[in-house]
């Protein structure tokens, strides 16, 4: 009975070594097929082959090939992504990095945009999670405490990020669209140097100061807007009180309006994201422009236009550039020395003193090759400046010194002379017939 049943039993062991084998040849001539096939058809870049002959099912032509990189990728850049693929990222600091620039001193629309916008770059950058409700003043603190409901010191410190960002978002919510306009109207600033005058060539200040400006105002909308019902927002329009218009209102050089009419001023918006991206794609194209206006201006050059370019951007190479042959004093081309009072009165040596360090007075008629004269030792006698590089010759100078006073005096020839009051001094209780008697006297 027992060898009856080992035997039985070894029969069914190989039959089912040998249905195994079968099923084993049968999935490598699947495979090979695969493989048949993987080389007669393009694979589209990026594409594993091990794993498509590991996960069969999931095996798909590609029905558009993907276009092949018009460059191979070098050595360096190889095995700078592999290095990155393979590379694990760790937080390790001997010391936890500084966060003393992370307060909330009061409850304003300012402070709360940078008090969650600072801790939330913090926690991304360094992967640490800091206790905010031990981040604000007292006053806060007891403020979002006292608020309903009321809560303990200890409820108070386990609260999570959302619920305490809530109660100090409460604080600065909008009451209607009027108050929201408000709020947002005066956070938002577009800052750029005063001293900036947009051209075609000088676009990059413009478009980071356009780029920080609308990441700031798309970030102080959203914390404004987070806890209101959509109707309770304003509407994204160019309209008086809607959000399209205050946004364009703030940029300088009426650049926001002439945008609105390239995208076209009666265009609906769904919402200001609607507008951002639309006002995205024209700053895109203008960045276009200005790189191919940087290309053409690369093809002038020369001296003359290096000179007239220079000359052009700065008075002071106007008076530096004063041509020896024709001697003719130039300070009227300078803005800095034509500004007259309505008065009459002008205060020459005071406008020239803004000239005295390293400046040239360059007006020698006898000697075209004169090395130009230090305006200092012009105007003081002295020039204490150790490397100064202009002409302190004494004949010079003195040259320099008679024509440069000859010239002022023929310019304040004509002007008007201010009437000046009597030095004597008049008595309160004296009449003024009275007081000008007595000075005779």
């Amino acid at each position: 009975m027992l060898r009856t049943d080992l035997t039985s039993a070894m029969s069914e062991f190989g039959d089912r070594q040998v249905a195994f084998q079968n099923e084993v040849r049968d999935e490598l001539q699947n495979v090979a097929e695969r493989v048949t096939n993987l080389e007669t058809s393009k694979k589209s870049e990026g594409s594993d082959i091990g794993q498509n002959l590991l996960f069969g099912s999931f095996l798909r032509d590609p029905t558009t090939p993907a276009p092949r990189p018009a460059r191979r990728e070098t050595i360096v850049q190889r095995n700078a992504r592999e290095a990155t693929a393979s590379s694990v990222v760790l937080n390790m600091t001997a010391k936890q990095p500084s966060y003393d620039h992370i307060k909330l001193p009061t409850l304003d629309v300012e402070s709360v945009v940078e008090f969650i916008d600072a801790y939330v770059s913090y926690h991304e950058a360094y992967g640490i999670r800091l206790q905010p409700s031990t981040l604000m003043s007292r006053e806060v603190k007891e403020r979002l405490i006292s608020l309903p409901p009321v809560l303990t010191a200890g409820q108070f410190h386990a609260l999570d990020d959302e619920a305490l960002f809530k109660r100090i978002r409460s604080e600065i919510k909008p009451s209607n669209k009027i108050d929201f306009m408000d709020k947002l109207s005066k956070n938002i600033e577009f800052k750029i140097s005063s001293n900036y005058k947009p051209t075609p060539t000088r676009f990059t200040p413009f478009l980071d100061a356009a780029r920080i400006f609308q990441r700031k105002f798309r970030q102080l909308y959203e914390v404004l807007a987070q806890d209101l019902a959509p109707d309770e927002i304003p509407e994204a329009n160019n309209k008086e009180g809607g959000l399209v218009k205050l946004f364009n209102s703030k940029i300088p050089f009426e650049y926001g309006t002439r945008v609105l009419q390239v995208i076209g001023p009666s265009k609906k918006f769904a919402d200001i994201y609607a507008f951002l991206k639309e006002f995205n794609l024209i700053l895109d194209n203008h960045k276009t422009y200005h790189e191919k206006a940087l290309q053409l201006r690369q093809c002038f050059g020369g001296t003359s236009w290096t000179t007239m370019r220079v000359s052009s951007s700065n008075p002071t190479n106007k008076l530096h550039a004063i041509q020896p042959l024709d001697m003719k004093f130039q300070i009227d081309s300078c803005e800095e020395f034509d500004q007259d009072d309505d008065d009459g009165s002008d205060d020459f040596e005071e406008q020239l003193k803004n000239f005295e360090d390293g400046k040239l007075l360059a007006m020698s008629r006898q000697d075209v090759q004169e090395p130009m004269v230090c305006l200092t030792k012009v105007l003081h006698g002295e020039c204490k400046k150790k490397d100064c590089k202009y002409s302190h010759n004494e004949q010079a100078v003195l040259r320099a010194s008679e024509r440069f006073f000859d010239l002022i005096g023929k310019r304040l020839q004509g002007k008007s002379k201010v009437r000046t009051a009597p030095s004597h001094s008049v008595s309160v209780l004296q009449r003024p017939q009275d007081a000008l008697d007595a000075s005779d006297n």
